[in-house]
C-alpha cells in the first residue's frame, strides 16, 4: 500500500468515519489510480515518441499484420489438407461407378493459400530490408555499436522465402491445371 493511502486512511479514521465508509472510499482511491495508469498508458501522444521509434512501431506493426496474414495462408491450406482427406475417403463412400458426391477442389484452396503466403513474405521482406537500411545508415553515422550482418542474413532467408513461395505456386498451378479434384502434397 502507497504512503499517500496510508495517510488518507489515517486521516480518515481520525474524522470519525466509519470502517465501511474507510473501504469503500480505498476501493475507490484504487480504481481511480489503476484508471489513471490505463488513461496514461493508452494516450501516450504520437508527438512525443521519436521518429526513429515511430519508424520501429510501423515496421512492427506490418510484421504483426505479416503473421496474420500467414496464419490466414495456412488455414487456407491446413482446410484444403482436410478437403483431400475427405476426398479420398469418398471414394470409398461413394457408390460404385458415381462420381464424387461434392466439388471439393482441394487445390484450388492450396494455391490461395499459397497467394496468401507470398504476400505475407513480401511484407516481412520489405520490413527486413528497411530495416536493414536503417542498420547500414545508423553504421555509416557511428551511431549504430552492433554488426549488420545479422539483418543482412535475414534479407538473405527472407529472398529465399520469395523464392520457395514461387516456386510452390508454380508446381500447385502445375497441379491445378492437370486437374482441380486432388489433394496437393508437401505444400
Amino acid at each position: 500500500m502507497s504512503h499517500k493511502i496510508k495517510k488518507d486512511l489515517k486521516r480518515k479514521r481520525n474524522s470519525n468515519q466509519s470502517d465501511n465508509d474507510i473501504g469503500n472510499n480505498f476501493n475507490n482511491d484504487n480504481n481511480e489510480k489503476e484508471s489513471a495508469y490505463n488513461n496514461n498508458t493508452a494516450t501516450i501522444s504520437w508527438d512525443k515518441i521519436s521518429d526513429e521509434d515511430k519508424q520501429s512501431i510501423c515496421l512492427l506493426i506490418i510484421q504483426l499484420r505479416s503473421i496474420v496474414t500467414d496464419l490466414c495462408a495456412y488455414a487456407l491450406i491446413w482446410q484444403a489438407t482436410m478437403k483431400g482427406i475427405q476426398y479420398i475417403l469418398e471414394r470409398y463412400d461413394s457408390i460404385e461407378g458415381n462420381e464424387h458426391t461434392t466439388d471439393l477442389e482441394p487445390d484450388i484452396l492450396v494455391l490461395n493459400g499459397l497467394y496468401i503466403a507470398l504476400i505475407s513474405k513480401l511484407m516481412n521482406t520489405y520490413v527486413s530490408f528497411t530495416r536493414y537500411n536503417i542498420v547500414t545508415n545508423k553504421l555509416a553515422q557511428g551511431t549504430y555499436k552492433y554488426s549488420s550482418l545479422p539483418n543482412y542474413y535475414i534479407n538473405v532467408a527472407n529472398i529465399l522465402n520469395l523464392l520457395v513461395s514461387y516456386y510452390r505456386i508454380e508446381a500447385t498451378k502445375i497441379l491445378v491445371a492437370r486437374d482441380t479434384s486432388q489433394p496437393i502434397y508437401g505444400v
